[in-house]
């Protein structure tokens, strides 16, 4: 896993480059704070690739309302050591 983008204590994009996935990590909470990982839709990349904004537009939703994304977490997601990309 590669880390695309991240922003402290906010979000991380991370791409596996074996599958070819994303994978976007939100930091979601007030009072106890807890992570919340989800595989991006097709349609979700491509809106990233053509605006650069879209990811950090997502993970701010996601931050706001998680439980609308809750269905779409990627249990146990441990990303693998990885080389950065940033």
């Amino acid at each position: 896993m590669n880390i695309v983008e991240q922003e402290d204590w906010a979000y991380t994009l991370f791409h596996d480059g074996l599958e070819g996935g994303y994978f976007l990590e939100t930091v979601c909470g007030t009072i106890g704070v807890y992570c919340l990982t989800i595989r991006l839709s097709a349609e979700e990349v491509e809106a990233m690739k053509a605006d650069p904004s879209f990811i950090k537009d997502l993970a701010r939703k996601i931050t706001y309302s998680p439980t609308k994304y809750m269905s779409r977490r990627v249990p146990d997601f441990e990303p693998e050591p990885h080389d950065h990309e940033l």
